[in-house]
Order: C-alpha cells, then structure tokens, then sequence
C-alpha cells in the first residue's frame, strides 16, 4: 500500500481528531504530531485577516497613544496628558491598565509604524499563542485538545478581543503559558518551571490586572492536588515581589499606585446596572452565554431531551415575561413591539446558555471530584464572580479567560455522553464548530463595522469643514477622538469656554462623554450618516448590544434593524444665558 499524502493525512488526522467518537492514536509521525497546531493557526489566521484593517476603536487609542509616548520617554509611560473624560488630564490618572501591551506596539511600530494592518496583525500573535497554549492545556484534561480548543477560541468573544489592540488577549496569553509551565512544574518537580510561571504571572498581570488573580486560583488547585503545604508554593512570591517593585515605581513616578487605583474603580465606580443585584445576574449571566455561545450549537449533543425541552419552556416563558417590560434596571427596552420580542428571545437565549456553562462546570466537579476538575470550576466562577459584580461594568473582555474552561468542559461533557451511549454520526461534533464559526465572524464583521465608521466620519468631517479658518471640535472619545485629532481637529474641554463664532463641532450619536450642546448656542448644518450592510451588532443601544460596557445594553451582540450611526455637525454661534430643559 502506497503512504498518503502528505495533505491526505493531515486532513485525516484533523477529522480524527474532532470525532469524540474515537480514541486518538498514538502520533504516527511528524505530520499527525504537528498537523492540530498548524490547523489552530491557520484557523486564527482564517478568521482575522479580512479584519486587519479595523480601525482603532474603544480604548485602543489610549494604548495607542502610550506607546508613542514610550517611544520619546521609555520609563515614563504615563507621563502626558490627555483629554479622555472631557478634560484635559494626566495619562496617569486616566488609564486603568498597566503598560506591556503599550511597550509591545512601541518597539513593534519602530519597524512597521502605526498603521492599523500592522498593528492589528501584531496582536493576532497573542491570539495565537492563546489556541496554542490551550491545546497544549486540555491535553491532561481530556482525549479531544483539538475539539476543546475550537470550542473555545471559535467563540464572539474570542474573535472580537483578538481584532483589538488592548490587553485583553495579551493578558490571555501570559495567563495559559504561566498555567502550562505551573502546571509542568508540579508533573516534574522542575524549579525552573516554576520560576518560569511565577514570572509569567508577573507579566500577565503587567498586562492587565485580572492577572493577578492567577495566584489564587493557582494556590487553591495546588493545596486542593498536594493536600499539603510545599514549597514551591512560595513561588507565588515572585509575581507579588514584581508588582511591588511596579507599585513603588508608579508611585515615584506618578505620586500613587496604579494597581490599587485600577482596583479602587473596579469596586468604587459604579455599574449601569449597579443597583439592581438581580439584574446583574441576569446581564451577567447573557453576556457569558452570548460571549460563549459556541455552548448553544452543541445542546443536541449535550443535553438530554428532558433539559431541551424543559429549556425551551423556560425561553417561551423568559420571552414572554421581559416582551412585557419597559425596562430592565436602567436599559429601556425598545417601544415597538416586534422589536421588544426579538431582543426578548435574546435575552432568554444567550441567558440560559450562560446557566448552562455554570451546571457544565458543576456538574464536572460533582462527576470527577479531582484538582483538575476543582480549576475549571474555579477559573470559571472566578471570572463570572469579576465580570458581573467586581469589575465596574459588565462587558466582553472581562468574560474572555472563560474560553479555555468553556471549550475543555463541553469536550469532557462530550466525551462522558459518548461512553454512555451509543456513538454519535462524526458530523454530530463538527457542525457546532462550524455554526458557532458563523456566528462569532459575523460578530467580528460587525465590530469592525462600528470601528470604521468613526474613521470613515472623522475623514469625511475634517475634508469638508477642515479648510475654514474656524476650529473643528468634537465631543465623544474612542476611536473616534483618534482619528478626529489626527486630522487636526479638537476634543471639547468642558474646564473653560473654548468655542469662537463659526467654530464647527461635530459630535457623534453613539459615543461616550457626550454632553448636551443648548441650541441656542449653535445651528446644525449637516447630518453624516453611516449605514451598516448587516443586521448585527456589538455595540448598539437600540439593540440592546453593549459588548464592551452594558451601559449600551444588557447583550454582548443583537441581531435586528440597524438604524445608522449619526454623526451631527453643528456650526457655533455664541454663549448665551442658559435655559432649563
């Protein structure tokens, strides 16, 4: 018999891999060894290169600008000021993340330059390196590390986080390396290993903050696994050792910490949706199902008829009951009613999916009973307890570390179903994949949909009103105040009276720090409008969609009639006496 080919047998090896049907066979070489990476990548690569020119939108420009600033003053990165919340302020006080992912595009852009396309495929390394320490993860926790990567990373949430340039994904990926080399340490009782993690802890949390709460939850697997004190515990020392050293050093520079800063907004600031506990559970618990909602294309393999059906009943009767309200906490819901029952079945969906993530997780504690079992359940309700009621607002990025447990629990879920019953048609575990592939593209498309517009409006704005002698400014921040200051325009300063007679303003519908103009100050004089080819969104309020904040709704993403985003040019008159509205 002749040897396949080369692309015959890394097909084969693909297909082989995703069946939970089969067990996996030893590697039969190279290709069968290294084919599931490869497919990894090529599926990140897949799924991001049609959106690399997004442009830059929500807090990229705050990342943005701190590696510029990097680039003239290295051990400074916060040391200049910028007008984020209507005034001029200094960076310090401003940014709620610490600066490796800025110190990444800096010394990147000294070779590529700042332009979207090369930025954006910069951070599709941390993406990357995400899939491929995941699969590298859920090799010791079941027989399918493929299956349960792609149930992971083929997520809305996983996809719109690796089309921006925060620390989110970055974040990720430091977290999954640290877990792999703990985790390696404590296989082989290699001290290398360990000092590895505990730097990678370090630096995962000098990405974003949420890092440090590998400790923890690192601390409790390990006491859970040794049932005894060792050691190499005391290597959670050195990432504590390195955020002290970050904490003395800001607070030279800038006259306080930002650690416990960041931490005091967190728990200080208030939600949207703050003031109603039950609420926020709700909210909560949509967003990890919307966010996750690989979790939905897999019910039929998952559950029994009896949850289904029962499942259904609870959609019919959640659709009914919030089709009849007119609020939920302090989002209103839509006035026409055929609008109010669709982002009502939404609702209920992506709700009761979110549930079905936390029984995922329990019920794999309650089956298994081991330290493997004890970090997922962990690793889950520890975001889902930051997301919805630590974190200032419920959005996205605070949601994303659940992919890597959320993949691995459904693929054990599966495979415990598969040795219970008789086996299942190949298909059966390869269409979830590809639907929830649709699904979390679509969300992509749209994300980037949004961001261009504030580029595409920024550009239309300063060519058409840039050639006057008045000022161009502008209200509302993200992407927006990036491409408005680029071509020479200015964000409103609320601290003083800045407007001359004639002086144009031009100011977005969705944004936010919008501030209400009297208009008896100002006259409109032009009304841009963007139009959206898709019937989805991640980040819109008539939809119900707020994916990086819920103070745009109680959904990460929405399907229905997008209205197009408006942006209103106002010519300046003058100041007058003001009038209550």
């Amino acid at each position: 018999m002749h040897p396949r080919l080369p692309l015959r047998r890394f097909v084969a090896s693909i297909f082989y891999s995703l069946d939970i049907n089969k067990t996996i066979p030893p590697a039969e070489g190279k290709i069968e060894k290294y084919s599931p990476l490869l497919f990894l990548i090529g599926i990140v690569l897949l799924c991001s290169l049609p959106f690399l020119n997004k442009a830059y939108s929500i807090d990229d420009p705050l990342f943005i600008w701190s590696a510029k600033h990097i680039q003239q003053d290295p051990l400074n990165p916060y040391g200049f000021n910028v007008n984020w919340y209507r005034q001029i302020m200094p960076m310090s006080y401003v940014t709620k993340n610490p600066p490796i992912t800025s110190y990444f595009i800096a010394a990147s852009a000294f070779f590529g330059g700042w332009g979207e396309s090369f930025i954006h495929s910069l951070f599709l390394i941390p993406a990357i390196a995400v899939a491929v320490g995941t699969y590298i993860f859920a090799q010791r926790y079941c027989k399918h590390p493929l299956h349960a990567t792609l149930a992971g990373i083929l997520t809305p949430v996983f996809l719109v986080s690796s089309l921006t340039v925060m620390s989110d994904m970055m974040m990720l990926a430091f977290w999954i390396a640290a877990v792999n080399f703990w985790m390696k340490g404590l296989e082989q009782k290699d001290t290398t290993a360990f000092i590895v993690s505990g730097l990678l802890i370090s630096f995962s949390a000098l990405t974003k903050y949420f890092g440090i709460m590998l400790i923890p939850l690192l601390l409790f697997f390990t006491l859970y696994r040794d049932r005894r004190l060792r050691l190499h515990l005391l290597y959670f020392l050195i990432p504590l050792f390195i955020l002290l050293l970050y904490h003395w050093g800001a607070e030279y520079l800038y006259g306080r910490g930002l650690f416990f800063d960041a931490a005091e907004q967190a728990i200080t600031q208030k939600s949207y949706m703050s003031n109603f506990l039950s609420t926020k559970m709700f909210v909560n618990l949509a967003f990890i199902g919307g966010c996750l909602g690989s979790l939905l294309f897999f019910a039929f393999p998952l559950w029994k008829r009896t949850f289904l059906l029962l499942s259904l009943l609870i959609i019919g009767g959640g659709t009914y009951y919030l089709s009849h309200l007119t609020t939920l906490g302090a989002f209103i819901f839509p006035l026409e009613k055929s609008d109010r029952i669709i982002l009502s079945i939404q609702l209920s969906i992506w709700t009761l999916v979110g549930v079905s993530i936390v029984i995922l997780a329990l019920q794999d504690f309650y089956y298994h009973r081991g330290s493997e079992s004890l970090l997922l359940f962990l690793w889950i309700m520890g975001t889902f307890l930051f997301a919805g009621f630590i974190n200032w607002t419920t959005n996205g990025r605070s949601i994303l570390p659940m992919v890597i447990p959320a993949g691995i629990l459904i693929t054990r879920k599966l495979e415990q179903r598969i040795t219970m019953r008789k086996p299942q048609k190949s298909y059966t575990f390869i269409i979830p994949l590809v639907l929830s592939a649709i699904l979390s593209v679509t969300m992509s498309w749209a994300d980037c949909i949004f961001a261009n517009t504030a580029r595409s409006a920024a550009s239309i704005i300063c060519n058409k009103y840039g050639d006057t002698t008045h000022s161009i400014y502008f209200q509302g921040h993200w992407g927006y105040q990036y491409y408005m200051e680029e071509l020479g325009a200015r964000a409103v300063d609320i601290s003083y009276r800045q407007f001359k007679p004639g002086d144009i303003i031009a100011d977005p519908a969705t944004n936010t720090n919008l501030r209400f103009i009297p208009s008896k100050w100002v006259t409109v004089i032009d009304s841009i409008k963007m139009y959206s080819p898709l019937c989805a969104a991640t980040t819109n309020y008539e939809l119900g969609a707020g994916f990086y904040a819920d103070a745009f709704g109680p959904l990460p993403f929405a399907f229905g009639f997008i209205q197009p985003e408006v942006f209103t040019v106002y010519l300046f008159h003058r100041y007058t006496p003001l009038e209550p509205r």
